[in-house]
């Protein structure tokens, strides 16, 4: 897993936390290889980028546009559920475009002027379109080669699966295939308007237009697709193109790298002397960094498990310096803290109660918890939660905004039946057996070699 070919490797993400940090993590390896890697995003981002000895850089316009943003660059937005949908696709992912490629071509001109002989591989995570002009013909500077990493759910469309967000599990029986089928065809005329958008855009940058739904394309075009998950977290597909590596999940940081003790609540020696003795189950419950509406998920969990003296509730919150509304009343049993490292508290938790986010999903199997997942109909919240069913890892609630009871009760089956527990461990097994880093390394080596 050598960087034997020293290549440039320019790593691309959203300007969004959950799509930032697991490139940024991919990014520190890279660097720690001996490869020079440069991160293209918002400049939000800038100084955790340096940090790790890698180059930085940003599309045009880029300042102010990140998660904190969203909300006002949202205003005016249709309030129809498809029409919005559309837009915020078209608005944040598509009508970027051209920001992304002219920051990519940036890189690699500077780069070739700087060493011809090296070469260079782009490395985007799946919704950061810039790479599809290149890989459909546009003019301008090529490199090696591309390689997409999945950091959400394959949103693919199959004939295998119903559409995303469906909240129907797969099938690939006849019927079940011809289900999936008149499903999909729906769901591709609702991205209509998304669609036509892509391609006059890149109509404008001179590439061709593509006739597949935009996930689809991500893959098949992709050189190499690096999807951050073990094959048993996934669907499978008999129409999924060769493209596709599984790379066994996100690559681990020592918790040396990832955070310090100062990290840690002031609470936290008592969560390690309970783990010593005879304990009480631990139940962890976190809504992520972006849905931090505290009444869909951690109060009413909250309030499910204030009267069972035999648990003890950790709740974080997901952003430093956020706190419960100051009319809530902690039960006894439950600990509260702005943030807590997702290693340190799944180490030591039984159970993970989550809104869904993927790298809450892969870091909580590969620590062998299973889950209770409440998923708003929010980006890929539904597909997850789905995975989580299918997989047979946890429980998903379907919903955003469960009811104490359903909390309770779901809870107390993952701790009561050993089949999640059971299961988890068998994917946690197949974890194991890959060396992430290993294969995303082999991945760029191999397109640097072309």
């Amino acid at each position: 897993m050598a960087a034997t070919m020293t290549a440039h490797v320019i790593v691309c993400s959203m300007p969004f936390v959950s799509h930032f940090t697991p490139m940024l993590t991919i990014s520190r390896h890279l660097v720690d290889l001996g490869y020079q890697v440069t991160f293209i995003t918002s400049s939000k981002f800038c100084d955790k980028i340096q940090n790790i000895g890698a180059a930085f850089a940003e599309p045009s316009g880029w300042g102010d546009f990140h998660d904190d943003t969203l909300a006002s660059k949202s205003q005016g937005a249709p309030t129809d559920p498809y029409a919005r949908a559309n837009w915020n696709v078209t608005t944040f992912f598509i009508k970027t475009i051209p920001a992304q490629i002219e920051a990519i071509q940036s890189v690699i001109t500077f780069s070739l002027a700087s060493d011809p002989s090296k070469p260079i591989v782009v490395l985007p995570e799946s919704s950061f379109h810039g790479a599809l002009p290149i890989l459909l013909e546009a003019p301008g500077q090529r490199p090696n080669g591309i390689a997409h990493v999945g950091i959400f759910p394959i949103l693919a469309l199959s004939i295998d699966t119903a559409p995303p967000a469906s909240g129907i599990l797969p099938s690939s029986s006849p019927e079940g295939q011809k289900r999936n089928e008149e499903l999909n065809k729906t769901y591709v005329d609702l991205w209509g308007p998304m669609q036509r958008e892509l391609n006059s855009t890149l109509a404008s940058l001179g590439a061709r237009g593509i006739e597949e739904y935009r996930h689809n394309a991500v893959i098949s075009l992709s050189d190499i697709f690096l999807q951050l998950c073990p094959p048993s977290l996934e669907y499978p597909r008999s129409d999924i193109p060769p493209s596709l590596r599984f790379t066994g999940g996100l690559p681990r940081d020592p918790p040396s790298v990832t955070h310090s003790t100062k990290d840690l609540p002031s609470w936290w020696s008592e969560i390690i002397q309970n783990s010593k003795k005879e304990r009480k189950k631990i139940i962890a419950v976190s809504q992520g960094t972006m849905t931090l509406n505290y009444r869909d998920l951690i109060i009413p969990t909250l309030n499910a498990l204030a009267n069972s003296p035999d648990i003890l509730v950790l709740v974080a919150l997901g952003k430093k310096g956020a706190a419960l509304p100051e009319d809530f009343v902690v039960p006894g049993n439950a600990r509260v803290a702005d943030w807590i490292p997702f290693d340190d508290l799944l180490a030591v938790s039984d159970c993970f109660v989550t809104n869904g986010g993927y790298g809450s999903f892969q870091n909580s199997v590969s620590r062998g918890v299973p889950l209770v997942v409440a998923a708003p109909l929010f980006a890929d919240k539904r597909d997850i939660a789905d995975r989580v069913e299918w997989s047979g890892v946890g429980i998903p609630l379907k919903t955003g905004t469960p009811s104490p009871d359903a909390v309770r009760e779901a809870v107390l089956e993952v701790l009561e039946e050993g089949k999640y527990r059971r299961r988890v461990e068998e994917v946690r097994g197949e974890i194991r057996g890959f060396d992430p880093m290993k294969v995303i390394a082999d991945a760029v080596d191999e397109l640097a070699g072309r």
